[in-house]
């Protein structure tokens, strides 16, 4: 195939004839993913062109990347053979993959006349790229003036932008191309347009060190403070790319210099991290405060001991930088400093900072930094500018236990040398030997023990070096350890030793070193787990044959006598599980609880090692002291292999002992199709009871598993069988909203009546629980639709408490009586005023609910509202003066609760604010009773701070400032109720007492008051 392209390649137009006439294919790509005629409009070979379209070349065919004949003679600028293609057919609209069509390529290559030809064959002046670049665009980016001149001549959108935001304009001052940015200007774009993330022109063309597109710019207005969506400015831009001329024109123009980003970085943190010591300081010669700090409370002087800047650090120091600032984690510039291990930065902030020893917000000093780090440099530099090695951070670690921990010896013979105390503990009781164990480091090991560690010292848990490198696997330096006196029968708090661990963790050439130092193998911790138990726990198939062959009791159990099996068979380890029969294991013993090892693995679904035991002899119908069997526990945990396996082997399926439910019951919860067939296939009882009385359909219709629940009533499931307070699986179905449950039930003769004890039925408690799917149907089933409970609740009453507006307009159209109350009068509105349910109450409104209906007690669903204060809910109803029997309006109730925010929106509303209860108390009375009530919080709404702010200091309580607000609002002090009291008889403190005082125009007045007060 490659012979064609071959010839092409070569111009042979006779060869190419050749090839064709023989069945080459015309239109085929080589292995670069060419086609021939673009091969031949790359080499401009104008007859060979000719000869492949004649020979049915398709000339609008691209190559992998979808570039055409045409786009390759247009980006060779050979306007003859563009001619001659666009003559035989050729789309000068068609794109490549990338959208890329002849006009961009033309646009790019600044050849005006290619431009205009292909504009005159119709090419789209405004087409845009996969990226959205138009050829506008790659005209701005080249610098194309002349093209750029024509296309907007012929109609090129100028504010056109890519997929990024990006305009021709803004791309242009990116690239620095001042007379495209002129031309540009002159068409009237804006030069304040952002990118998509919010970068302006001038920010760009600052990024780049573009001054005189910046200077332009600026002179035609653009904002030069303007800032991106990260806070970036022109002048942070220029700082990062170090142009100092575009820096000083910007500052010179008015640019705040302190300004930050969204981080608080400013441009001197900038020049500082970048190591730029002459714009640090000519930003400082022009204003840059030296010790401002990010969002982090870093300062610049921490950016540029970071990066170890150290002319830039001794320029901030020398122009008056903090040096002792912290960041908000506590760190200094010195921590930072340290970090790096420049000793000649470092030396410079230890001559400015006081305290060499400063730890930060967890307690870790430079000190701790070095050592961690492993600069032994700059370690020493510390520890002779008075470092104190014995400083902790908060976790009690010190140096010598950091540098341990990491592996650093010479960091370690450092500190040691200066003093450091090797047997320091920190706040968990390790010290750095305990570090150098765990991490195998036998050098640092070696050291520490020469210079007095100890080696038998133990943690807050107990556990000892030794114990340490058992677990870690680390046998030089277990054996190390053991050489300078260390105990290898020393146990943990909970008694593990060395041995003990070392088999937990699987480490073979430690187990068998310790057995030569004579371990005994079947000795326990202090709930008796032995060695064999522990590497069967883990799977250590290595370690539990070695253990085995060293006399380790198979048969032995803990203190609660599970035994190694049992924990090989909880984790699934088949191999080990052999193992341990082969030797002699009881495959039925069981724990102080009645387990086996059956029902381990069984727990786990473990099928491999349930088979294997029952092949052994396991006792598959064993229960527990609780009464579950392996088969029970296998359908619980929800493995149903293991539970086939076991049935099939002979499983009692009946069994239902202390747990209360029996194979069925768990068959049919968790969606065992299989399984239930089978039970019921062998005798299974369908409408067996558990102890909660459930039965398997009940179940199933519960956790919507259709299929069983169908399979279940076709073997003769009593489908309207309840539990012991009457709840059907309908009932449940439809709490559930298991719509196909709900189906197969009511088909199969469920009594969509049926009440449970509580007179409720299924319509109900779909109701109830805005199951509106299972409500429609149970309604086409003959669902009663104002059928009351015991309480007198019909299903509208309950979906509208509830708040499910989709079922409420349902039962509506089902002719539900909007009116109707329950035992106590309480309507629909009602309960759904109550729980703050605006959209229920609309749409019972709407279709006739009597908004001033009450209850038994004459509350109206305002009431309702008020009393739980749904500010919503009252607006809408509106009508703030109905009283309920007692005559509490609802700003009564308000009042009561301490809902001040409904207060106003009542009063604002026409309330009466004067208006009286029975007992002829007004709200004046109420409010006053309530401050010296503890069981109620008064709103504390803006009103009231502003009284509180304004009038008494900020020292008045929300209560005093509601009756403030009240005396404010035309409360009138002179009513009395039917004891013949006023409201301030009901004041316990002058406070109170004085705001109706103050309020009497006169003294005369003030004596007749009084005169009233009995």
């Amino acid at each position: 195939m490659e012979f064609l392209h071959r010839a092409v390649t070569a111009g042979d137009i006779a060869n190419v004839e050749i090839l064709l006439n023989k069945g080459a294919d015309v239109n085929a790509r080589n292995s670069h993913g060419l086609t021939p005629i673009y091969i031949a409009a790359e080499s401009g070979d104008l007859d060979v062109v000719n000869c492949l379209i004649n020979k049915g070349a398709e000339v609008n065919k691209g190559n992998i990347d979808g570039y055409t004949a045409f786009h390759r003679a247009t980006l060779n600028c050979q306007l003859h053979l563009m001619k001659f293609l666009i003559s035989h057919g050729a789309n000068v609209n068609i794109g490549s993959k990338d959208g890329m069509t002849a006009l961009h390529i033309a646009a790019r290559s600044g050849k005006i006349d290619i431009v205009q030809y292909v504009i005159g064959q119709g090419a789209e002046v405004n087409k845009e790229t996969i990226d959205g670049y138009t050829a506008l665009h790659h005209a701005s980016e080249r610098g194309q003036l002349g093209v750029l001149e024509y296309l907007l001549n012929r109609g090129a959108d100028v504010n056109k932008c890519d997929a990024d935001g990006c305009s021709a304009l803004y791309i242009a001052a990116e690239k620095g191309h001042i007379d495209i940015i002129k031309r540009l200007t002159r068409q009237g774009v804006d030069v304040n347009q952002c990118n998509n993330r919010g970068r302006t022109c001038t920010c760009t063309a600052a990024w780049n060190g573009h001054l005189d597109v910046v200077r332009y710019l600026i002179d035609r207005r653009a904002d030069f403070k303007s800032c991106d969506n990260e806070g970036w400015s022109p002048l942070t831009s220029a700082t990062w790319n170090g142009h100092v001329d575009v820096i000083s024109f910007l500052i010179n123009q008015g640019a705040d210099v302190n300004e930050g980003d969204k981080d608080g970085w400013t441009a001197l943190h900038i020049a500082a991290q970048n190591g730029n010591v002459d714009i640090t300081q000519f930003l400082i010669n022009k204003g840059a405060k030296l010790n401002k700090v990010d969002k982090d409370g870093v300062t610049a002087l921490f950016t540029a001991s970071q990066h170890s800047h150290l002319r830039v650090t001794e320029c901030l120091i020398n122009n008056g930088a903090d040096a002792n600032i912290c960041s908000k984690n506590g760190n200094t510039a010195l921590h930072l400093a340290v970090m790096n291990g420049d000793i000649d930065v470092m030396k410079h902030f230890i001559s400015q900072v006081t305290d060499v020893n400063k730890g930060d917000s967890s307690g870790i000093t430079p000190l701790h930094i070095a050592a961690r780090t492993g600069h032994v440099g700059a370690t020493k530099c510390l520890i002779d500018e008075g470092a104190n090695i014995m400083t902790a951070n908060d976790d009690g670690s010190t140096a010598l236990y950091l540098a341990a921990m990491d592996g650093h010896v010479d960091v370690t013979e450092c500190l040691v040398s200066h003093g450091a105390d090797v047997n320091e503990c920190s706040k968990d009781g390790w010290t750095a030997l305990h570090k150098s164990a765990e991490k195998g480091y036998l050098e640092i090991t070696k050291y520490l023990i020469s210079q007095g560690a100890d080696v038998n010292i133990s943690t807050n848990e107990g556990w000892t070096p030794i114990n340490i490198a058992a677990e870690y696997g680390h046998l030089d330096v277990l054996k190390y350890l053991k050489t300078n006196g260390g105990d290898l029968n020393k146990g943990s708090h909970n008694d593990d030793t060395p041995f003990l661990t070392a088999a937990l963790h699987g480490h073979l050439e430690i187990v068998e070193y310790l057995i030569t130092q004579g371990a005994d193998v079947n000795k326990g911790n202090n709930v008796g787990r032995t060695a064999l138990r522990n590497a069967a726990w883990n799977g250590h198939l290595h370690v539990t044959k070695c253990l085995i062959s060293n006399d380790a009791d198979v048969k032995k159990g803990q203190n609660d006598e599970r035994t190694a099996l049992h924990a090989a068979a909880w984790n699934g380890h088949l191999d080990v599980a052999k193992c341990l029969i082969t030797h002699g294991a009881e495959v039925n013993k069981v724990t102080d609880d009645g387990r086996t090892s059956l029902r381990s693995a069984a727990w786990h679904g473990h099928l491999d090692v349930a088979k294997y035991l029952v092949t052994e002899g396991a006792d598959i119908n064993r229960s527990d002291s609780d009464g579950w069997t392996p088969l029970t526990i296998a359908l619980q945990r929800k493995h149903p292999h293991v539970a086939e396996y076991l049935i099939n082997t002979g499983a009692d399926v009946n069994t239902i002992k202390n747990i209360g439910t029996n194979a069925l019951h768990l068959a049919a919860l968790n969606g065992y199709l299989e399984i239930t067939k089978y039970l019921l296939g062998v005798g299974v009882d369908v409408n067996r009871c558990a102890s909660d009385s459930s039965t398997a359909l009940y179940v199933a219709a519960q956790n919507g598993h259709a299929s069983i629940v169908e399979y279940l009533i076709s073997q003769g499931a009593d489908v309207q069988k309840g539990l012991d307070n009457g709840f059907t699986a309908l009932h449940i179905a439809a709490e559930k909203g298991h719509l196909d449950v709900a189906k197969i039930l009511t088909n199969n003769g469920a009594e969509v009546n049926k009440c449970n004890t509580e007179k409720r039925t299924a319509l109900h408690t779909a109701a109830l629980y805005g199951q509106l799917l299972v409500t429609e149907l149970l309604m086409k089933k003959g669902g009663t639709v104002d059928m009351d409970d015991e309480d007198g609740w019909a299903a509208l009453n309950l979906s509208s408490q509830n708040g499910h507006a989709d079922v409420v307009k349902y039962l509506i159209t089902q002719g539900a009586d909007v009116n109707k109350g329950n035992n106590v009068g309480r309507t629909a509105l009602r309960s759904a005023a109550w729980n703050g349910h605006l959209q229920v109450i609309k749409c019972l409104i709407t279709n006739g609910a009597d908004v001033n209906k009450g209850n038994n007690d004459d509350r109206t669903a305002l009431h309702a509202a008020a009393w739980n204060g749904h500010l919503d809910v009252i607006e809408f109803l509106n009508n703030v003066n109905q009283r309920d029997q007692n005559g509490f309006a609802a700003i009564h109730h308000a009042i009561h609760y301490g809902y001040t925010s409904v207060i106003e929106t009542l009063i604002s509303h026409g309330s009466d604010i004067n208006i009286q209860s029975n007992d002829d108390q007004t709200c004046l009375h109420y409010a006053i009773k309530l401050c010296y009530r503890e069981d109620v919080h008064v709103e504390l709404t803006e009103s009231l701070k502003k009284i509180s702010t304004d009038v008494y200091q900020n020292r008045l309580s929300a209560e005093r400032a509601l009756v403030f607000y009240l005396l404010e609002n035309g409360a009138n002090p002179d009513v009395k109720d039917n004891n013949g009291n006023l409201p301030i008889e009901y004041a316990r403190d002058e406070e109170i007492r004085q705001m109706i005082f103050s309020r009497l125009p006169s003294m005369e007045t003030t004596r007749s008051y009084l005169g009233k007060i009995k």
